[in-house]
């Protein structure tokens, strides 16, 4: 027996510094959650935990760049679909002002509703925003990161025609809804002898009808003209025509006996529509008492189911453009969905291995803790029992 160094005390104390250790430690993993809290309890599990994190918060970060490239295609998407429904209906109407029962205020404010129609095609391209950038005015161009480490883009190329959508872009800038008529002159003079002073008459200038404004205008090109009347429309509403008078003492000298009777221009417009006048001319025939009657055109016109026929091509094609333009932008959506998908199972994977290296198994933790603490309290016992030795140096001292 010694006095000096108590070997069974050393021992106990050892052994219970290693107990209190592992329970500490044990109690840290469950308080946690964590098997590694420091290098030092797992330095190669630290490494490859790291590694794993890293990439698991890239796939997290790609993951959100794929849920915005999803909400940007709906925004457009559905704004595509808006400009859909505004070219339907713009082709429905164009049909319905084929209806022989409208008059021409109806023609009107079907035209009317046509021109709004086409305008909020241009609102809604003008207005179409995603986090503050527009999206259809043809200058929408970005690189979508899709992967952990950014070596994979999508990109989206919002460019149509090579601008923007717009009523140019989809060819409705010119839409037109009226008959058009190219039109030229059919009368023209020559020269009349007369022996007498004679009365003309009326000459009334026929041209076929059509919905809108009518506007004629006759004019005289350095003759002589002995029209006092000459225009006037018949059998039509808000007329503004022009009267020319002109006095004959003006034009005739005394004892003069020719004269040019007409020589000038005739022109009728239609609302922005020229009239073509398919017979090239005309020789207007004078006498004493005559009313003459001269047509200004033949039937060589354009009809109005023409025009609506063209119109419908052009809004056929616009929706067709509109049509390619959305199935780009599908095609992008269910891109974006794939690499979300994609994107998602990596990175549970990689949670999964994360996991099993860092997280604390609460189940082996927990009989570890118990293990330890029975350790830990025997070795006190233990402890308390080596300190007494040295008393029995006394019972030999007696």
């Amino acid at each position: 027996m010694f006095l000096h160094n108590n070997v069974l005390s050393q021992k106990a104390t050892f052994h219970l510094g290693e107990a209190t250790t592992n329970l500490n430690a044990t109690f840290e993993q469950l308080s946690s959650g964590k098997r590694i809290n420091s290098a030092g309890d797992d330095a190669a599990g630290l490494l490859i935990s790291q590694r794993l994190s890293s990439q698991s918060f890239g796939l997290f970060q790609a993951a959100d760049n794929a849920n915005s490239g999803i909400a940007l295609t709906q925004t457009v998407d559905a704004s595509l679909d808006e400009v859909s429904q505004h070219l339907l209906r713009v082709r429905q109407l164009s049909i319905k002002s084929q209806n022989g029962i409208f008059s021409d205020s109806d023609v009107s404010a079907i035209d009317k509703e046509i021109a709004s129609a086409l305008g909020e095609v241009e609102r809604i391209a003008q207005n179409t925003t995603f986090a503050g950038e527009n999206l259809l005015d043809g200058t929408y161009r970005r690189d979508f990161g899709i992967s952990a480490n950014g070596e994979r883009h999508i990109r989206v190329d919002l460019m149509l025609e090579g601008e923007g959508l717009n009523l140019k872009s989809l060819g409705l800038d010119n839409l037109s809804m009226s008959a058009e008529h190219s039109g030229s002159n059919i009368i023209n003079s020559d020269d009349v002898t007369m022996a007498a002073a004679f009365n003309v008459g009326e000459v009334l200038l026929t041209a076929d009808d059509a919905s809108g404004e009518r506007s004629l205008s006759v004019s005289s090109d350095s003759g002589q003209t002995f029209i006092e009347k000459a225009v006037e429309l018949v059998g039509s509403k808000g007329v503004n025509a022009s009267l020319i008078s002109t006095t004959v003492n003006n034009v005739l000298g005394l004892g003069s006996t020719t004269a040019n009777i007409l020589t000038g221009d005739v022109s009728l417009s239609q609302n922005n529509t020229a009239l073509r006048i398919a017979t090239p001319s005309s020789t207007l025939q004078i006498s004493a008492n005559l009313n003459s009657k001269v047509g200004l055109y033949d039937a060589d016109e354009q009809e109005n189911s023409q025009v609506n026929t063209d119109t419908l091509n052009k809004v056929d094609k616009a929706l067709e453009t509109v049509s390619d333009l959305r199935a780009d932008v599908g095609a992008l959506n269910n891109r974006f969905s794939s690499a979300l998908k994609v994107l998602s199972n990596t990175n549970l994977n990689i949670q999964r291995s994360h996991s099993h290296i860092v997280d604390t198994d609460f189940a082996t933790s927990t009989a570890m803790a118990t293990r330890f603490d029975i350790l830990h309290k025997a070795n006190l016992a233990v402890l308390s029992q080596a300190n007494k030795s040295p008393n029995q140096v006394l019972y030999l001292l007696g």
